[in-house]
C-alpha cells in the first residue's frame, strides 16, 4: 500500500473500512485505489506535480482521477472542502513513483499535430 498522509492540509485522517481507500476531515476527502483505467475523455485533465488528473463534478463533489497511471487512484473532494483542492492533489501526486505513468492527458490539438 501506498504511504499516504496522517494530516492532509489540515484534515485529520479517518479509519475505513474497505480496502485500498483512505479518507480525511469531515465531509470526508477520499482516496480510492485500483480503478479501472480511464480511457480517452474530454472531460478536464489537469497536470500537477507530475501527473494528469481528470475532473469531473459528480454529487457535490469533485472527483479527480488520475490518467495514464497505474493503477488508476481517484480523489473524491466534496464541495464543502474544496478549498485547497491543488495542495490535496500535490500531496498524493508525491507518490506518483509507486503507480507506472502508461499515458498522459492529451489536447485534440496534440491528435490533429499528429495526424
Amino acid at each position: 500500500m501506498v504511504d499516504l498522509p496522517q494530516d492532509l492540509d489540515g484534515r485529520e485522517r479517518l479509519e475505513t473500512t474497505s480496502q485500498s481507500t483512505a479518507a480525511w476531515g469531515e465531509p470526508a476527502v477520499t482516496w480510492r485505489c485500483g480503478l479501472d483505467p480511464l480511457g480517452p475523455t474530454s472531460d478536464a485533465c489537469y497536470s500537477l506535480a507530475g501527473v494528469d488528473w481528470v475532473a469531473r463534478q459528480v454529487d457535490g463533489a469533485s472527483t479527480f482521477t488520475a490518467f495514464g497511471r497505474s493503477p488508476t487512484v481517484q480523489i473524491r473532494i466534496p464541495d464543502a472542502q474544496s478549498e485547497g483542492t491543488d495542495v490535496v492533489l500535490a500531496a498524493f501526486a508525491t507518490g506518483r513513483e509507486c503507480f507506472a505513468q502508461d499515458g498522459e492527458c492529451r489536447t485534440l490539438e496534440d491528435l490533429q499535430s499528429e495526424g
